[in-house]
């Protein structure tokens, strides 16, 4: 019996406090929703390209990669990594890691 009060009591706590625990749809006060803000991805993306278009570059330089200094991850990009990386005993992962940036200077 004492579960069941207990269990009842959180239940309506949970209610008045959260409607989406509650299942009842109610709306909340616009005071009280979350403000969520989105931001565009896009310039991660172009700092991500403008890294990788440096990488490639250091890599054509090397003599290590001969693809478009695009910015894109082909796979020859990351075969060249993985090469470079071996060559300077990083673990050959293809990815631009800090240790890899490191070593081509970028």
């Amino acid at each position: 019996m004492k579960h069941s009060i207990a269990l009842a009591a959180i239940t309506a706590a949970l209610a008045l406090t959260s409607p989406a625990f509650a299942g009842t749809g109610a709306p909340t006060p616009a005071s009280r929703q979350a403000q969520v803000q989105h931001r565009s991805t896009q310039p991660q993306t172009q700092a991500v390209e403008g890294l990788y278009r440096r990488a490639q570059q250091k890599l054509v330089d090397l003599h290590l990669y001969s693809g478009a200094v695009d910015g894109q991850r082909s796979d020859a990009f990351v075969r060249s990594l993985e090469q470079f990386q071996r060559a300077h005993n990083i673990r050959a992962t293809g990815r631009l890691n800090s240790e890899t940036r490191a070593a081509l200077g970028i």
